[in-house]
């Protein structure tokens, strides 16, 4: 039977000679002249009966007959079919080829033993400075890359010849002049088992290289800082696993890393806890650090306490796959606490109420006795007054260093108001005076008022007039909200001021003139605000409070204040005592 492909092909053909005198198979089938069949060893198109279009080749036919040559025709027409499909699917093979090479990244070119270029794609071409329209045919290597370039590859293009792929480095400077580091793999052509050539890809690894010489500095950058950090870390997997620790670990629990690496960290606490809160760090919605104080097992058996800050490890699918404790020894600081307490105990009652009594004594006898010795109680009754005020600052400051306040944003007009009429009443003989603007919104802890309150009184007690005159302004800056007390005293002595704005070092021969205005430095610390201090026009103190009026790690803009100025006016004339 004839395949359908021939038939249509025979009708073809008859439609492509109208001269013949007939159509149809028996009208082709009676072709004998060899010079028109030569003529039909071309391609010719064929539709099969799905209406797929397939590659024919027709080859030069002597003659075509009925029954079997007919038959044995057909069968070579089919064969001739096969075999120009086979020979196009090989060209699209090679065209992929073409394509894939052509639009390859790397610098492809390929060599023959003469170490001529048979053949270079676009990126090739563009970093050695090769025309896309130049035939490179007639190029050789050491003239495309130079002598002392090729003396450098020739040892690895001659192993490809040699029946062996290898792969090698090298730094090539462009046609543009910038330097690049390329990865360069050889591999030999073999043709009919005959190494006809070489393949050579070079791969550009500059901005890799770039990259790891830049994590390798972060690593070394990272692990100096990781060696140099005087708090001990630990780094553990997620089953609690010790990974990695640094020297200050060593010297806080006296453990070798090589010690403790693979064990438990339940080794280096007092109790079972060992890394329970890194639990909570697994859930994203809980914070991304852990802070408590526990206390820890040294290797000899000491136990301290200790404040911990742990941290997971994420990889870059946001999975934890570890953690990091920071360990801070606070036993000292907890100890000095203790102290503390202690000393707030003595001041409060033994002190206190020893003076109480010594003063009761000393004014019986002042009211009892005449002349000198009425003089001497007069004297001791003084004495112990201003020792007992002492003691009771001392024991404020001790309360203040006791407890850690937070600041929060608060309105300090009426904190001040209440200072300043507290003032007047203990000193109804001085003169002071207020220019507040309305709202006075800054962040500050619940003492302020306290501090506020020591300065007016250090300003009056000090003071050598008759009538002493305080004025306490506020002024609104952008950031700061800024408390200013001004007075016309003899001024705060330039030892003092610098011991308390860290200026110069408490030496032996200094002596306060009290501890208000140490009580008031601490109040401000505690608020983040800063204490600065000036010599008044003309004469006189002026002893400003800058506290922010945003608090610390806040993201949001503060909103505006109704009567705001502080956008408008930089700055304002300092109050001058009157």
């Amino acid at each position: 039977m004839i395949p359908q492909s021939a038939w249509n092909g025979l009708d073809a053909l008859a439609d492509s000679w109208p001269w013949l005198p007939f159509t149809g198979v028996l009208g082709a089938a009676t072709l004998t002249t060899l010079s028109v069949m030569q003529k039909l060893q071309q391609g010719a198109p064929v539709t099969n009966p799905d209406g797929y279009v397939v590659p024919v080749l027709f080859g030069a036919v002597a003659g075509l007959g009925f029954g079997y040559g007919y038959r044995k025709r057909a069968r070579h027409l089919e064969s001739l079919q096969e075999e120009v499909a086979s020979r196009r699917e090989k060209e699209r093979r090679l065209q992929r080829y073409r394509l894939a090479v052509e639009g390859s990244t790397n610098l492809l070119t390929a060599l023959d033993r003469e170490y001529s270029i048979l053949f270079a794609n676009p990126e090739y071409r563009a970093f050695h400075g090769i025309p896309p329209e130049e035939d490179c045919s007639d190029c050789t290597l050491p003239e495309v890359i130079g002598d002392r370039a090729f003396a450098e590859v020739k040892p690895y293009v001659d192993r490809a010849f040699e029946g062996d792929s290898c792969e090698f480095e090298v730094t090539r400077e462009g046609v543009d002049g910038t330097e690049r580091e390329f990865v360069i793999r050889n591999f030999p052509l073999v043709d009919d088992g005959e190494i006809t050539g070489i393949v050579a890809a070079m791969t550009d690894v500059t901005e890799r290289r770039e990259r790891r010489r830049e994590l390798i500095t972060q690593k070394q950058r990272y692990q100096s800082l990781f060696e140099s950090i005087r708090d001990a870390i630990v780094v553990s997997d997620t089953d609690g696993r010790i990974v990695n620790t640094n020297p200050a670990f060593t010297e806080l629990f006296g453990y070798e890393f090589s010690e403790v690496e693979g064990a438990g960290t339940a080794i280096i606490y007092d109790d079972d806890s060992g890394f329970d809160a890194a639990e909570a760090l697994n859930d994203r919605s809980s914070p991304d650090i852990q802070s408590r104080t526990n206390r820890y097992r040294k290797r000899s058996g000491q136990v301290f306490e200790g404040e911990e800050s742990l941290y997971p490890v994420r990889n870059p699918d946001d999975q934890v796959t570890g953690y990091v404790a920071i360990i801070r020894d606070v036993s000292n600081r907890e100890t000095r606490l203790q102290q503390l307490q202690v000393l707030e105990r003595v001041l409060r009652h033994n002190i206190n109420n020893d003076m109480n009594v010594i003063a009761g004594y000393a004014e019986t006898i002042r009211d009892d006795a005449s002349g000198p010795m009425a003089d001497y109680a007069e004297t001791i009754l003084t004495k112990s007054e201003a020792l007992v005020d002492t003691a009771d600052k001392e024991r404020e400051i001790t309360s203040h260093l006791l407890r850690t306040p937070t600041p929060e944003r608060r309105d300090l007009r009426s904190t001040i108001l209440q200072s300043v009429e507290s003032a007047r009443e203990r000193y109804p003989g001085a003169d002071i005076t207020t220019d507040l603007p309305d709202p006075c919104v800054s962040t500050a802890t619940d003492a302020i008022g306290q501090a506020l309150e020591e300065l007016i009184e250090n300003a009056i007690v000090h003071s050598d007039r008759d009538a002493p005159s305080v004025r306490v302004t506020v002024e609104r800056r952008e950031d700061v909200l800024e408390m200013i007390i001004a007075d016309d005293g003899p001024g705060i002595p330039e030892m003092e001021r610098s011991v308390l704005t860290g200026d110069a070092d408490i030496e032996p021969l200094y002596h306060g003139s009290g501890l208000g205005l140490w009580l008031v430095n601490l109040i401000v610390r505690q608020s983040n605000g800063v204490l600065r201090f000036e010599e008044n026009d003309p004469r006189g103190s002026i002893v400003t409070i800058s506290l922010p009026r945003t608090p610390a790690g806040s993201a949001q803009q503060r909103p505006p204040d109704p009567a705001d100025d502080s956008l408008t006016s930089d700055s304002r004339t300092r109050p001058a005592s009157r």
